[in-house]
């Protein structure tokens, strides 16, 4: 399949305890491994619908960083054609696309979300509850301050397998990240 530029894999491990996750996640991102891809994207909710004890995003970079060994682990939340924006760590909402954004933590549905109550809406401590990774931000200040400032600001990370947050406020936005990644 040599023409084939990219595939997924359909999975449930939103729904999987990190233990299930040990069990299931390692060989499938070995055999992702295999393929030597230039990226392997690890689609999350654009609400962050995880927990430590149900759908770990911060258990699923775990297993992965064992598994690839990036230097940095890069982590794009948002979607703003959805309504989902993170600025400055922070992730919003729309409640239905004619809503203004909810702060998450704040959000009609997802404060009370039956398996995955959002408690708080700064990424970095949300994530920081699933892994003890470090976790660094290219924020909206950065990333306006364009290619040059995030190149930058990525080789000032030392720690290796930090995860970095980018802000999604814009298309645009996505932009930058999506060459900050593939860079």
């Amino acid at each position: 399949y040599a023409h084939v530029r990219a595939f997924g894999i359909a999975g449930n491990s939103r729904a999987m305890s990190p233990q299930d996750m040990d069990a299931v996640l390692p060989d499938i991102f070995r055999m992702l491994h295999s393929h030597k891809p230039k990226i392997v994207h690890y689609k999350v909710c654009s609400t962050f619908d995880a927990s430590p004890a149900i759908g770990s995003i911060g258990r699923a970079i775990d297993i992965g960083q064992q598994v690839f060994q990036n230097r940095l682990v890069p982590l794009a939340v948002g979607s703003p054609p959805l309504g989902r924006y993170c600025i400055f760590g922070n992730l919003f909402a729309r409640s239905g696309l004619s809503s203004q954004p909810f702060r998450l933590d704040r959000h009609p549905t997802m404060q009370c979300h039956p398996v995955t109550p959002m408690t708080e809406a700064d990424l970095r401590v949300h994530l920081s509850r699933q892994t003890s990774r470090p976790i660094e931000l290219i924020d909206m200040l950065t990333l306006d301050s364009g290619a040059e400032a995030v190149y930058s600001k990525l080789q000032q990370i030392r720690t290796s397998g930090a995860v970095v947050l980018f802000d999604t406020l814009t298309e645009e936005t996505l932009e930058m990240v999506g060459r900050g990644i593939c860079d």
